[in-house]
């Protein structure tokens, strides 16, 4: 698959969209390739003449919500990125390398990024900080960036979602962990740590277990996901006339149960799909029985829950809860947060100036 992003005229004004998708609270973009045949983003400006100028970015989260919303969730895997010319493969937030503000792309930059196995070529990344007229003392979401087994070619990166060095408050929770990625060719790196008021992410030998939406467990991920795929589609391919999708959703309600989620309510507003994993080139013969449920609502794009398992052992490889109204767990709390962070080491000075 390909998809060109296009900066298109806007009918009856002088302005251009500007940028591919924008991607706002409760969205989601799910791109999976497959290794022989991965999944295309660009500009369609590579590969065709346009009259307008090439988008600025690819993509764009523009979270707009309150704790209880998901932040857009962006999870790829075996994609090839090209960023337009000059411009960003992901732009959120403020572009900090220019006058503060004076280059926005949204509000903020608050994300659920997960992406395995991906080439990215050119252009810049940047999760910058949010727009300076909102209310800077308050604590608005989570979210969290996972990349692992990437490629990271001639990419400038800045990712900086928070304002605590200005002024102590993280008003953006936004956990980042990176493992096995290569990075070459690019200019800068540049990461702002953040002292966390959230509960980001915990990590244990089979699994991570992210606590995002509403500071309750709504994220869980196989570690070393890539590796756990690519066993479970050697040890299994089994003829096309085993699909079983009753079954495979009837896994999925009991996994979602025994992990709190609220299946009733997810069957009462949404409609699933259920999709088996087909290999390439096994298109009509055989199937691996990796299932993934998706529950989606009708009047909106992306999906409010998914669950990717293998069916014979019935082991959950990641599954995502965009909504806190589905998840039945009570908000995780640190009663006495405040000595705890009194204990730690006073943030150090900074150079940068205090922004108007």
């Amino acid at each position: 698959m390909m998809v060109g992003v296009r900066n298109e005229p806007m009918a009856g004004t002088p302005r251009y969209t500007g940028y591919g998708l924008d991607l706002r609270e409760n969205s989601s973009v799910v791109s999976h390739g497959m290794p022989n045949k991965p999944n295309i983003f660009a500009d369609a400006q590579t590969v065709q003449e346009q009259d307008a100028y090439a988008s600025s970015s690819l993509f764009v989260p523009d979270f707009q919500g309150s704790p209880s919303d998901a932040a857009p969730v962006m999870d790829f895997r075996f994609n090839k990125l090209y960023a337009p010319a000059g411009g960003f493969q992901v732009w959120g937030g403020d572009w900090e390398f220019v006058y503060y503000n004076d280059n926005l792309a949204s509000y903020d930059s608050l994300v659920n990024w997960t992406m395995r196995d991906c080439e990215l070529r050119g252009g810049r990344i940047s999760l910058g900080l949010p727009y300076h007229q909102i209310d800077l003392t308050q604590y608005y979401g989570s979210g969290a960036v996972d990349w692992e087994n990437n490629l990271f070619e001639n990419v400038n990166l800045s990712l900086n979602p928070a304002t605590w060095w200005l002024n102590g408050v993280v008003n953006f929770d936004e956990a980042f962990t990176a493992r096995n990625n290569l990075f070459k060719g690019a200019n800068w790196l540049a990461v702002e740590p953040v002292r966390v008021p959230g509960f980001g992410s915990v990590t244990t030998s089979n699994y991570i277990y992210y606590m995002t939406v509403g500071s309750k467990f709504s994220f869980l991920e196989r570690t070393r996901l890539a590796e756990e795929q690519e066993r479970v589609e050697k040890q299994y391919l089994w003829p096309i006339s085993r699909i079983d999708t009753n079954a495979a959703y009837q896994t999925a309600e009991k996994l979602l149960v025994a992990a709190s989620i609220d299946v009733q309510a997810l069957n009462r507003d949404c409609i699933a799909q259920i999709l088996p994993l087909i290999p390439d080139g096994e298109e009509e013969k055989h199937f691996v029985p990796i299932y993934t449920v998706y529950w989606m609502k009708q009047d909106q794009a992306g999906s409010i829950a998914e669950i990717e398992f293998v069916e014979p052992t019935k082991t959950i490889l990641q599954m995502h809860v965009m909504k806190s109204e589905y998840i039945l767990r009570k908000p995780l709390m640190i009663t006495n947060v405040d000595f705890l962070f009194s204990q730690t080491n006073a943030p150090a000075t900074t150079h940068v100036p205090a922004k108007q």
